[in-house]
């Protein structure tokens, strides 16, 4: 895991992982820089349980600190886990089990449970189907694991060079269209973890530079699959990533946060829950959202009313 500046949520996210019932493993654990009180939060619960591991490090982003705690893990299967979200008690049990009782899966990921910021279940996602198929939608549709709930073959992850620097955002993308070199990937329908939505999260501020490099991820395959070079393409990859870290302008902030509330309150809609008003109605402050933010808004107070839990 790396850690950059998530001392609200970090030790609850740690303690999901310590009380698993698989129990021999260590916790990397990378802290990228915080500024705030995460490498205190780390240490304390470093010296608690001898199972957390701490690298403190520079600021480097998410990529790069990944693949610094990778290339500290010992294991022989790497298990990924981000601030915020919970990995319920039997996740890495059950992923290691089917790891070593199916040796052409190289990556598994685990049915998840959408939790909103204030405790909202959002819904759950879920394929039931078989590693021949899982791997057939990320090469024909880009969609892979749940990068957050996989766990992985460490000898694979190496194999084709861990993750690549050149994709700031989209690194799972990339990683998982070079790691099908050596194997499927798989998902376990089985509801074993819990994601953190926030309005204020990567997925919501790096939205439009997530979409680029992913696009990106899957052009290099298309190269490798063709024997063409991938040198123009990381050299892209390269200069969106660069040319992002600059943090986004308050104005483009509040817009991708309400987008990301639209997004939310729709979940709500779908469920029927009346706590989805909230959310519709802040989001129907974009231009480009607003009718159908308050389309919602209104067909709310039509169709059901109350609070759902």
């Amino acid at each position: 895991m790396s850690v950059y500046n998530g001392a609200p949520k970090l030790e609850k996210t740690i303690r999901s992982i310590l009380a698993q019932t698989f129990t021999d493993f260590e916790f990397v654990v990378v802290n990228d820089g915080s500024t705030d009180t995460s490498l205190d939060i780390l240490n304390r619960l470093q010296k608690e349980d001898h199972r957390v591991r701490v690298i403190d490090q520079p600021n480097t982003g998410l990529t790069r600190a990944l693949n610094t705690g990778c290339m500290a893990a010992r294991g022989d299967i790497i298990v990924r886990q981000d601030v915020g979200d919970i990995s319920l008690p039997t996740r890495i049990e059950v992923q290691v089990k089917y790891l070593h009782m199916n040796p052409r899966v190289v990556a598994v990921g685990v049915a998840s449970r959408r939790i909103g910021p204030a405790g909202e279940v959002l819904g759950e996602h879920s394929r039931p189907i078989e590693p021949e198929a899982i791997t057939r939608e990320l090469t024909e549709n880009g969609l892979g694991l749940l990068h957050a709930s996989s766990a992985f073959r460490r000898e694979a992850f190496f194999a084709v060079g861990g993750y690549r620097p050149e994709f700031r955002f989209a690194q799972d993308t990339d990683l998982w269209l070079r790691i099908i070199e050596y194997g499927f990937l798989a998902e376990i329908p089985e509801v074993l973890f819990e994601v953190d939505i926030e309005t204020a999260g990567i997925s919501a501020q790096r939205i439009d530079q997530q979409v680029l490099l992913w696009n990106i991820a899957r052009e290099c395959f298309r190269a490798r699959q063709e024997g063409v070079s991938e040198s123009a393409l990381l050299a892209r990859a390269g200069e969106i990533s660069a040319s992002h870290v600059a943090a986004v302008d308050p104005r483009t902030r509040r817009v991708q946060e309400l987008r990301a509330e639209y997004f939310i309150g729709s979940q709500l809609f779908s469920l029927r829950d009346s706590r989805c008003r909230r959310y519709l109605w802040n989001a129907s402050k974009v231009p480009s959202l607003r009718f159908r933010a308050l389309g919602k808004f209104l067909l709310s107070y039509m169709h059901f009313s109350g609070h759902v839990e």
